[in-house]
């Protein structure tokens, strides 16, 4: 039986070391990144609790803007948690503004209403407690600019369920295929 050189058998143990060493660190840098990821998501997520918590506490205070913080919660969440962001933007109150807002830049006209109404009820408010005339200015000039932002947005279209469905001939030239006119328009 023939028996190795010393050297020989150092080089092999030296490169299986190295080679464990190789998928040691690799390892370490995956649980690194793992964990690097997961408090990424976390973050978005409490970020996203706290800014849809304050978008409701908007609901009735005038001067704190529910649909800006719905968007960035919306945004936070489609960071962190895609559960929270699709449960979000399919709610029946909070998600027609979140989808107006994204696919069009626009306000609805019910939501412009009720922000006009209660900027001018916050200063309404701001006057009749007798508020120094340097903060009336200043509210003055910053629920100009808000409402100035919120009536100039554009409405969002029509909602799409209720725009008007015909029948528009099959490429066979039957006519059962029920399409939107918006669905026509964009082939």
């Amino acid at each position: 039986m023939m028996t190795q050189p010393s050297a020989m058998i150092d080089l092999e143990v030296a490169a299986h070391r190295a080679a464990a060493g190789e998928e040691r660190a690799t390892r370490n840098k995956a649980t690194m990144r793992d964990l690097h990821e997961k408090a990424a998501r976390t973050w978005w997520r409490l970020a996203g609790g706290a800014a849809l918590l304050l978008g409701i506490i908007g609901i009735p205070l005038p001067l704190l803007p529910t649909t800006p913080f719905l968007i960035l919660a919306a945004f936070c969440f489609s960071k962190g948690s895609d559960r929270l962001h699709d449960w979000l933007v399919n709610h029946p109150r909070f998600g027609p503004s979140i989808r107006d807002w994204r696919a069009h830049g626009a306000i609805s006209r019910r939501a412009k209403v009720v922000s006009a109404i209660a900027m001018v009820a916050a200063f309404a408010i701001a006057v009749a407690l007798g508020v120094p005339a340097y903060a009336l200015a200043i509210q003055a000039v910053a629920l100009t600019g808000s409402a100035a932002f919120v009536l100039t947005r554009p409405e969002p279209p029509r909602d799409p369920v209720t725009e008007p469905v015909f029948a528009e001939p099959l490429s066979d030239g039957s006519s059962d295929d029920m399409r939107r006119p918006s669905d026509i328009d964009a082939e």
